[in-house]
């Protein structure tokens, strides 16, 4: 999982190579930054999408993912115990489930703390 080339590192450089064209939030509480949030209980994940389709990775691992390119956290084979990561056409149809899941935002782009909501993107603890 540490290698540049696998799945996970590909889904996720979509936002790298292209931050400014995707809309994105990634939340987590146990942010990169190290500053543990707990107040909604354990959600990590990243949601990303362009004018046509998206994808929402679901996922365990702690400190995980960095804004600014993929990094493997070096805790995330002990503590990480599962991704999921399904992808999406609409995002208006997912814009509910998004907001239950959602609780500590660790990084979004503009476009994607507009387009997902105030109430997602109030939530963002900045890195």
């Amino acid at each position: 999982m540490k290698g540049q080339y696998q799945p996970v590192a590909q889904t996720l450089q979509q936002i790298y190579n292209q931050p400014q064209m995707i809309a994105y939030i990634m939340y987590s509480d146990h942010p990169p930054d190290g500053k543990e949030k707990h107040p909604w209980g354990h959600t990590k994940g990243v949601v990303a999408y362009d004018e046509s389709n998206g994808f929402w990775m679901i996922h365990s691992l702690p400190k995980f993912p960095r804004k600014d390119r993929y990094k493997w956290a070096e805790n995330a084979s002990l503590y990480g115990h599962g991704i999921l990561c399904v992808s999406f056409k609409p995002l208006g149809k997912h814009r509910e489930a998004l907001s239950f899941a959602v609780k500590v935002v660790s990084s979004t782009s503009d476009q994607g703390a507009r387009r997902i909501g105030s109430e997602m993107a109030g939530r963002l603890v900045k890195e």
